[in-house]
């Protein structure tokens, strides 16, 4: 472990500096890049966020910090954050699951907050890092414009952790879950472009290939269909092709499914590009199990298994194998009960059993237009080590405090759920306070629709949060008859008014879930 009271404030003649800095270099690099063994990486805690409110996000920060400060050995983890969809305000901020509009501004200062506190809470520990990813999604607004803003802010997050040497430990890019059946390919590759027009940082896609081709031994000859009229080709693209996209896919049916179309993809990329580069797993078990939440059937994939598949799909072929795999991530709503970091962290060496077969040179090498990012990453840790400060000079709370905006009651137009979506066509929602003593929570979401596979078939879905605002139970409602969608068409308290495709209506109470026709 370096010493920096040693290591930094004291100025020294060129040539020692030259050999410092080179020896710091590749201590950056080593710590960036650990090796992994075949087996799984330990598997970090990702969100589904529902406030940017900087005392909790430092909290969070700060609890991942102190867990790694108190695991043997150097951690390195990827932490993804998804604040949601972006939203047509003026700024292209997101819309929170479950509650209001958030500004660029107010992400940007809890992600700020988020990254101070690991930096804080790692304490002595001066050589673990985490890889924080800052994510939406393309669930509604995929337009040039949020694009461009999204890696804006992301520039932002980067430049101000360094000036505050909190780049010293914490990697920062975007994220975007990019799914086919969450928007148009146009739409999607249109919002990918914004950001490339903007990004000094990687856009890690960490969203599906629903529906592309799963062929146990693929050709890769052809452009396979997918979902919602996607190809191979379009998540190629906002995956690899363009100059900031890397992946770390959904990797949830416990068939493996998931696994099989990334291989397909990736050898897509090996015949008819130069081949491609996935970053890890990432697994949906923590939100599948959380307090009342289910997932379809066979999609709650643990995080080691959904990383052995995809890595053991990978190395079946020598077009698309990939010695390293190194990030394991599972995503989870956030919660006053969710813990802030994984149960285990410690990072594993490379094994001294590895195939032969399978070395470094198997991999694809990042092309230069990514490997100047990596260089970036470089830089900007410099930085923060050349700006350096005592951990324990820096006071122990967010540089700014903010808090969540005002909890409104009001019909929700736009329904963003990234579990549900897959089962649910959403129609609208409402939120508001609730009013019964017997209601479990303080607040609730309301989200309204059909289902997929049963069109016909009404549902409502009822989330219910606590004083803070964080999810504290989940439950789903049938309408008695098949009437189509339902959408919410006023508030009364406690009871909605829901109207069913056909025009039949009820009276929905929000705390107990019953129907009643009107």
């Amino acid at each position: 472990m370096i010493n920096r009271n040693i290591f930094f404030p004291v100025k020294r003649k060129s040539l020692v500096c030259c050999v410092m800095m080179t020896a710091l270099l590749a201590f950056i690099i080593f710590i960036s890049k650990p090796a992994y063994a075949v087996s799984p990486p330990p598997a970090s805690q990702s969100y589904y966020m529902n406030t940017i409110d900087t005392n909790t996000l430092y909290d969070m920060g700060y609890q991942k910090g102190q867990e790694d400060n108190k695991t043997p050995g150097t951690q390195n983890s990827v932490i993804i954050l998804d604040f949601g969809s972006q939203t047509k305000s003026a700024d292209s901020g997101p819309s929170l699951f479950g509650g209001p509009d958030a500004s660029l501004q107010e992400v940007e200062n809890a992600v700020e907050a988020y990254s101070k506190g690991y930096w804080k809470g790692t304490g002595s520990d001066n050589q673990s890092t985490i890889h924080l990813v800052v994510g939406t999604n393309n669930s509604s607004q995929a337009t040039y414009s949020n694009g461009k803003a999204w890696a804006e802010m992301v520039n932002h997050i980067a430049s101000y952790n360094a000036d505050h040497s909190y780049s010293d430990q914490v990697v920062l890019d975007g994220g975007n879950d990019m799914e086919p059946i969450f928007n148009s390919p146009d739409a999607t590759k249109e919002w990918v472009d914004g950001y490339a027009s903007a990004y000094r940082y990687f856009l890690y896609n960490y969203g599906s290939a629903d529906g592309c081709p799963a062929e146990d031994a693929p050709t890769g000859s052809g452009n396979g269909m997918c979902s919602n009229n996607w190809t191979q080709e379009d998540i190629y693209q906002i995956s690899w092709g363009a100059p900031p996209a890397l992946a770390i896919p959904e990797i949830y049916n416990e068939s493996g499914t998931s696994a099989k179309q990334w291989q397909n993809i990736s050898k897509y990329a090996a015949v008819h590009d130069h081949g491609m580069q996935l970053k890890g797993a990432m697994t949906q078990d923590g939100a599948c199990n959380q307090q009342d939440s289910n997932c379809i059937a066979g999609t709650d994939n643990k995080p080691e298994e959904g990383w052995q598949q995809l890595y053991d799909q990978l190395n079946k072929d020598p077009d698309t194998r990939q010695s390293e795999l190194p990030y394991s991530t599972d995503i989870t709503w956030w919660t006053d009960e969710t813990s802030a970091q994984s149960s285990d962290t410690t990072v594993k060496s490379a094994s001294s059993e590895r195939s032969a077969s399978m070395k470094k040179s198997d991999n694809i090498h990042l092309p230069a237009i990514k490997q100047a990012i990596e260089n970036r990453h470089l830089k900007d840790m410099q930085q923060a080590r050349n700006k350096y400060r005592l951990k324990a000079d820096v006071k122990s709370i967010p540089d700014v405090i903010q808090h969540d905006k005002k909890w409104t009651a009001k019909i929700l137009s736009h329904i963003d759920d990234p579990i549900n979506n897959h089962q649910v066509n959403f129609t609208n929602g409402w939120r508001g306070t609730n009013q019964s003593p017997k209601s479990k929570g303080k607040y609730s979401t309301v989200e309204a629709g059909a289902l997929k596979n049963d069109l016909k078939q009404g549902v409502i879905i009822v989330h219910q949060l606590n004083n803070k605002r964080l999810l504290i139970s989940e439950k789903k409602f049938k309408t008695p008859g098949k009437h189509g969608a339902v959408k919410v068409i006023e508030n009364r308290g406690d009871h909605l008014v829901i109207r069913a495709k056909d025009g039949y209506e009820w009276i929905f109470n929000t705390v107990t879930g019953n129907f009643q026709d009107k």
